[in-house]
């Protein structure tokens, strides 16, 4: 057969590449086809260079999105390559066209200078290229019989509107662990499921967000950023930020809107002052992944260690510290145990012993908005 790929995208194919998309994703569930408005930086045409693509003679068949984003790791910044959207067309599968994308787009990011890459998926394919969930993340699962444990007469909920932007970006700057999210970036995000409603009937639409601003008193103190899941009768928080007295004690507006259903609300691990709040009422939890669902892949190894050296120096002293990787000799089997080491697994209850306990697993954030 004569394939073509990988590669990225030219401006002729970027429709073809959305279809596909589409169909893969959307469609072929009976949902609309919205994965272009859902996601509209991954399918910009300034990214079709990052739209790693196969092709049997001039058809597109396969897809792998690549989105290059920041994140910020206690003031450190960590380049991302977030990969999303990886669709074959189903008469297309199982002839090793996704490996060969993601191979490729391994080999990209490393030229491209990320330190990283987030997959929002995990299943074997993205293991065998070293993937691996990392970190750990409590989901709660709170009814709203358990309400009567956060109410407070001075915490308010209001529907988010543009002109609180700034006031959400605010409460976001203060995350110590976040991703990096320009301005215009953040409204877009806030903006799509008012786009989408405004044009489309819920029952079809697969992706659909509230968000809330929370206050206590007059003073603005944080947000939740929540998906209904109507079918499962279940309330998802995506993203929240501010204070953590405060955010349990406006689940109550969202349970005013959603009565009967279950709400799950994702706390990682290094939320400390969160877990303790939910801990202390007996909320049952689950333990996953953080973020839960993806695989995380270390791409460049000396060039992370080099950006959280300052942080490492904060903790030990300048040169108090060494690294080494060697595949064969090393603590360090392959690409995902080390990834595992850095960032933590979700069934590991203690940092390995040769990596040291007080700095390591390093955070990583939930992307929230962000998600590719």
């Amino acid at each position: 057969m004569d394939w073509v790929g990988p590669r990225g995208t030219r401006e002729e194919e970027l429709g073809e590449v959305v279809k596909l998309v589409n169909y893969v994703f959307r469609e072929s569930s009976n949902y609309l086809p919205t994965m272009q408005e859902e996601f509209s930086f991954l399918f910009r045409p300034e990214n079709r260079e990052n739209l790693r693509i196969m092709l049997v003679g001039r058809k597109v068949v396969s897809h792998l999105g690549i989105f290059f984003q920041e994140i910020i790791i206690r003031g450190t910044r960590l380049k991302v390559g977030s990969i999303g959207a990886v669709a074959t067309h189903p008469r297309h599968r199982g002839k090793g066209l996704a490996t060969q994308l993601l191979k490729d787009a391994i080999e990209k990011l490393s030229r491209d200078g990320a330190d990283l890459m987030l997959v929002s998926g995990d299943r074997g394919l993205y293991r065998r290229a070293g993937c691996s969930p990392v970190g750990k993340m409590y989901q709660f699962i709170i009814s709203s019989f358990q309400l009567k444990h956060f109410q407070r007469q001075d915490v308010k909920a209001f529907s988010y509107s543009e002109e609180n932007l700034e006031k959400l970006i605010r409460i976001y700057q203060q995350e110590p662990v976040r991703f990096h999210r320009p301005r215009n970036n953040f409204r877009i995000y806030l903006n799509v499921s008012r786009l989408l409603k405004e044009r489309y009937s819920l029952e079809k639409l697969f992706f659909f967000q509230e968000t809330l601003l929370i206050t206590e008193g007059e003073e603005p103190v944080g947000y939740l950023i929540f998906r209904p899941l109507r079918t499962e009768k279940q309330i998802e928080i995506i993203e929240y930020a501010g204070t953590r007295q405060a955010l349990p004690g406006s689940l109550y507006h969202i349970f005013q809107n959603y009565p009967g259903y279950n709400l799950l609300f994702p706390v990682p691990e290094y939320d400390r002052e969160l877990l303790l709040i939910l801990k202390r009422e007996n909320i049952p939890f689950n333990i996953t992944a953080c973020p839960p669902g993806h695989t995380l892949r270390i791409i460049n190894f000396p060039q992370l260690m080099g950006k959280i050296q300052p942080l490492m120096e904060e903790w030990w002293g300048e040169n108090h510290f060494a690294f080494r990787w060697d595949e064969r000799t090393g603590q360090f089997s392959d690409v995902a145990s080390l990834t595992g080491a850095i960032f933590g697994v979700p069934d590991c209850q203690e940092t390995p012993f040769y990596l040291r306990r007080e700095f390591f697993p390093l955070p990583f954030p939930n992307p929230g908005l962000n998600y590719v």
